[in-house]
């Protein structure tokens, strides 16, 4: 059928066209995206229909090749993976939601590494493609890669609408106190409540102490007093 047979072109194309001018990154960050921003047209499909018109059409990357374009990233998702990211344009997804884009991949430095500049022109030219368009596909990822790395955005680890909460310097947590704490909190307190008594208490009974030991010292000097008497008798 013709909608197969057109298919199987554009896998064929997209793959060519992943695997010349892209690449796996060995950084976390670095990702490239499926869709364009409303400022700038900067997806991977949007450079493959600018680079390759005859194949694409009038349309180009815009709406009437949505099917395409679905294929396109298909293509792509089955050799990166499919990352949601606020990293990358977010312009078709729902109000809130970050966007899609391919996981670690990262254009091909077409123009100053010679490896992904002979990779680079290699694959095209098995693709059957002439000088002159491998010359202009390198010119512009090269000049694309540039534009991406110098405003593609950074992570934002605490997510959509979840905030880090923040941390206060005079405080070790951010939780209330339990109930379980306030128990005990109260019960200290009682407990020094009643030690607080105690200091009146043992003031009184160290006077009690006092007296007797002065009785004490009372009823030995009488015994004393006693035995001295009785020797001077005899």
């Amino acid at each position: 059928a013709k909608g197969v047979g057109d298919d199987e072109e554009i896998h064929r194309l997209a793959l060519i066209f992943f695997r010349a001018c892209t690449k796996l990154s060995g950084n976390a960050e670095d990702i490239l995206p499926q869709e364009d921003s409303e400022e700038l047209s900067m997806s991977v499909f949007a450079t493959f229909a600018r680079l390759f018109p005859e194949v694409v059409g009038e349309y180009g990357s815009g709406g009437p090749n949505k099917r395409m374009r679905l294929h396109f990233n298909q293509v792509g998702y089955s050799i990166y993976g499919k990352e949601q990211s606020r990293r990358v344009p977010a312009v078709r997804a729902k109000p809130g939601n970050p966007g899609y884009g391919f996981r670690q991949a990262r254009w091909r430095d077409t123009l100053e590494d010679d490896d992904d500049r002979k990779h680079c022109e290699k694959t095209l030219q098995e693709a059957g493609c002439d000088s002159a368009k491998i010359l202009q596909v390198m010119e512009n990822v090269q000049a694309l890669r540039q534009q991406w790395d110098a405003i593609r955005r950074p992570s934002r680890p605490a997510g959509p609408g979840r905030p880090r909460r923040p941390q206060h310097a005079d405080s070790d947590t951010t939780s209330p106190p339990s109930s379980h704490s306030k128990k005990e909190n109260v019960g200290r307190s009682k407990h020094s409540g009643a030690r607080s008594a105690e200091p009146g208490v043992s003031e009184s009974i160290s006077k009690g102490n006092a007296l007797a030991v002065g009785a004490s010292k009372v009823v030995r000097l009488g015994t004393a007093a006693g035995t001295g008497a009785n020797t001077g008798t005899r």
